[in-house]
C-alpha cells in the first residue's frame, strides 16, 4: 500500500521598501527568505561614458522544512528624482543632495502595481512596440494600473520622466 500525502506550500512572500531597508514578509510562520539581487549597473564597462540606471531587481521565495517552496516573488526598486531638472549637474567644489524617491514596481497577472511615487505624477504602461497599455496618477500608497500585457512580457513603466523595463509575471 501507497500512502501519498499533499505538503503544504508556503505562501508567497511580500516585498516592501521603507527608508532604505528592503524586506520580506510571508504569512507562513518561521519561513526562511532565499532571495536575490541584480543591478544592471553592476559590471564592467571599457567605454568612457557609462549610463547608470540605479535599479535594483529582486527575486525572493520562501522556504520551510516539510513544505514546498512558494512562488518566486519579483520587484523592480528604482529611484525617480524628485527635481527631475537637477539630473547631471556637477558641483566640483561642494557636496549637493538630490533627492529622490524610492519607487517599488510589482507585478502580479495583468496589473503592474507602483509604491513610492509622488502624488498626482503621471505613471503609463507600454509594451515593447511603444503602445500605451496603462495609465494613471499616482495615488498616495499603492497604485494598481490594468493592463492587457501577458506573463513574460516585458512592459515599459514611465513615472514622471523616469522610464523602466519590468517582465510581467
Amino acid at each position: 500500500m501507497h500512502c501519498y500525502y499533499e505538503r503544504s506550500r508556503c505562501l508567497t512572500p511580500i516585498i516592501c521598501y521603507e527608508k532604505g531597508k528592503l524586506s520580506f514578509n510571508c504569512e507562513t510562520e518561521g519561513v526562511e527568505y532565499k532571495s536575490s539581487i541584480t543591478n544592471s549597473d553592476i559590471k564592467e564597462y571599457v567605454r568612457p561614458d557609462i549610463d547608470l540606471s540605479v535599479t535594483y531587481h529582486i527575486s525572493v521565495y520562501a522556504t520551510k522544512n516539510g513544505y514546498e517552496d512558494s512562488d518566486v516573488a519579483t520587484a523592480t526598486l528604482c529611484w525617480i528624482d524628485v527635481q527631475p531638472q537637477t539630473e547631471g549637474i556637477e558641483v566640483a567644489t561642494t557636496m549637493q543632495s538630490i533627492e529622490a524617491l524610492p519607487v517599488l514596481i510589482q507585478t502580479n497577472g495583468q496589473v503592474v502595481s507602483i509604491t513610492g511615487a509622488a502624488e498626482g505624477t503621471e505613471i503609463a504602461i507600454y509594451d515593447v512596440a511603444g503602445r500605451l497599455v496603462g495609465s494613471a496618477k499616482a495615488s498616495v500608497g499603492t497604485t494598481d494600473i490594468s493592463t492587457s500585457l501577458r506573463d513574460k512580457d516585458i512592459a515599459i513603466v514611465k513615472i514622471g520622466s523616469k522610464s523602466v523595463k519590468v517582465v510581467m509575471k
